[in-house]
């Protein structure tokens, strides 16, 4: 039998790293950089929080003697210059220091296409005042920063050529889809554009073998398509966009898979997004954005990569598909940047890949903008929270009212929970609704399912509750209308899904336990 590498990897997601002390860099009076806290508030990750986050989750991989880390894309805030080289420099400490190797690949805010883009931030002064920095000039009442721009592929490069992009001396062997060149002039891949025409762009895709018998297959599913003002990005789309612009990506994928089974290799292939469902066929919502159809997904699965590592969404969640004889596991890497702010351990042995989720726990410094909150918002109460985990928690609590339940559902469902019960919707279904369905309030149950999508098995949601949801039908409710059935079967099928906080994939079949 074919002897495999075994050994620990990391996988890490979504730092989204913004650089609070780079206020000079966009022409400011102090280094102070601090986004406000109506951004915050609002956003799906935090700002001045990620950079602490990422130093905590680093610090932990060294304590855990981890050395070789992946990171499934956006990696910086927006792809800001100032936040490149803060992220840059922050990792090459580690590698200096602790002999740790970084890959990398694009997520949909680390570049743009081509030359970048100017951008528009808010931000907040010691006294709690607001104002924007933007990069282009004639946007008004905003400070002009050139440097408030997001780069592009080339410049991006640039930064983060030390983490899997371009050939290292230490790699024992590094391919792109195009051949051995890292030259970006020689990684110019044909995107099929809306009309069918023929279109040239830049791919960053890489195959990299990093220690002997480990693949490590980083794929850019970026997607960037000309438009009537300028390139539009189809990262909304996620791999149903790869699939349909950028087909020649999962023949390379193919490709390699083959070799790698080979040649005996181990391997490990991340994008950005996710290759498969992840969400239990839950419509709306995250469904409805970037999670791929059931064709895309079978396309995906045919490219015999089989274990897959994704972001973008800021998930814990485990997929798992078969597509005749070949099987894909995506497993969906939570960002440290928003609830429940995890990475994963990933140990390979000879036919399996034992996953742990890692929670960052306490964070040093995570507090540092909150003095520039309550200036800004005397009566918040985000910026008392005591801990880093609290802190997002509360975080995600007010995204659920404030975002969610206006971008997700109907208008009038917002005031429909908070007048009925769980119980209440049960029986509007047509489903019988036991005496403990009757003590959880219908807008809890919101909470509870957004908080169940994002973090799994790391939800939080008290026993009590979660027993109730996992007792309830996950079939698809034949009565009521579509929001009542889509919360009742979100949360059975959140709270019946396969693992995501300690579980062993069998890398011989699939199977997830």
């Amino acid at each position: 039998m074919t002897s495999h590498w075994t050994g620990q990897v990391a996988v890490l997601a979504d730092p989204h790293l913004h650089d609070v002390a780079a206020g000079r860099a966009y022409g400011l009076v102090h280094e102070d950089c601090f986004r406000s806290l109506a951004d915050t508030a609002s956003s799906t990750r935090v700002f001045n929080e990620g950079g602490a986050a990422l130093v905590r989750a680093l610090d932990i991989l060294v304590e855990h003697g981890v050395r070789l880390v992946m990171i499934a894309g956006d990696l910086t805030d927006d792809g800001q210059p100032a936040n490149w080289n803060a992220a840059a420099s922050l990792l090459h400490k580690y590698t200096q220091k602790y002999g740790m190797r970084f890959f990398l690949t694009p997520g949909n805010h680390d570049q743009w296409y081509g030359d970048g883009k100017a951008l528009k931030k808010g931000m907040v002064t010691r006294d709690g005042v607001i104002f924007a920095v933007a990069g282009d000039p004639s946007e008004p009442s905003a400070v002009h920063a050139p440097a408030m721009r997001q780069v592009g592929q080339a410049e991006m490069l640039d930064y983060a050529r030390s983490f899997g992009f371009c050939r290292h001396d230490d790699d024992l062997y590094w391919e792109t889809p195009f051949g051995v060149s890292d030259a970006l002039a020689d990684r110019i891949g044909t995107v099929t554009d809306s009309d069918g025409d023929p279109v040239l762009g830049p791919d960053l895709s890489y195959l990299v073998e990093p220690v002997e018998g480990l693949w490590i297959l980083s794929v850019d599913a970026n997607v960037y398509l000309p438009g009537t003002d300028g390139w539009v990005d189809c990262g909304q789309q996620g791999w149903n966009a790869v699939l349909h612009h950028k087909a020649w990506l999962l023949d390379w994928m193919r490709d390699v898979a083959a070799r790698a089974k080979a040649q005996g290799k181990q391997l490990l292939t991340m994008s950005h997004f996710p290759a498969i469902d992840v969400l239990n066929d839950v419509p709306g919502g995250l469904a409805q954005r970037v999670m791929p159809t059931h064709l895309t997904a079978d396309a995906t699965t045919a490219t015999g990569v089989g274990l897959h590592f994704s972001g973008h969404w800021h998930i814990n969640r485990t997929g798992a598909r078969h597509f005749g004889k070949d099987w894909l596991v995506n497993v969906a890497i939570p960002s440290t940047a928003s609830f429940p702010a995890a990475f994963k351990l990933v140990n390979l042995e000879q036919t399996s890949a034992r996953v742990e989720t890692v929670q960052l726990g306490q964070v040093p410094g995570f507090d540092a903008g909150f003095a520039h909150y309550l200036a800004e918002q005397p009566d918040a109460t985000l910026p008392r929270c005591e801990s880093y985990a609290d802190f997002l928690r509360d975080h995600l609590g007010e995204l659920t009212g404030r975002r969610y339940l206006a971008r997700d559902w109907p208008t009038e469902f917002g005031a429909y929970l908070e007048q009925e019960t769980l119980a209440d919707i049960l029986t509007q279904i047509g489903v019988n609704a036991d005496s403990a369905t009757t003590k959880i309030p219908a807008r809890l149950a919101i909470d509870d399912y957004y908080f169940l999508e994002r973090g799994g098995q790391l939800a939080e949601i008290p026993a009590e509750r979660l027993s109730v949801y996992r007792a309830l039908d996950s079939a698809e409710p034949l009565k009521g209308g579509d929001s009542q059935r889509r919360l009742i079967m979100g949360l059975a099928r959140y709270s019946q899904a396969l693992p995501d906080d300690k579980f062993t994939v069998d890398l011989t079949n699939g199977s997830v336990t």
